[in-house]
């Protein structure tokens, strides 16, 4: 392998590190928070993530998916 080769292939490796430790930082840092409420007799879970005063978003998943689908997503 050439050098020319070799500096990009890392600098590309070491892009891809920094840019999947900052996501895990973001992750690590977002506050969600968890309720549940009873509607006619059943619970439902939902979960809250994002500053208090921005639009409200609903993402919804499917059976039988999970809400952590959507933890990509969340501000």
């Amino acid at each position: 392998m050439n050098m020319p080769t070799l500096v990009i292939c890392a600098a590309a490796l070491a892009s891809t590190i920094v840019q999947a430790s900052a996501q895990d930082l973001r992750s690590s840092r977002r506050s969600i928070s968890y309720h549940t409420v009873e509607i006619r007799g059943l619970k439902i879970f939902y979960r809250e993530a994002g500053p208090a005063d921005a639009p409200t978003v609903l993402l919804l998943h499917g059976f039988p998916s999970s809400s952590r689908m959507w933890e990509p997503l969340l501000p």
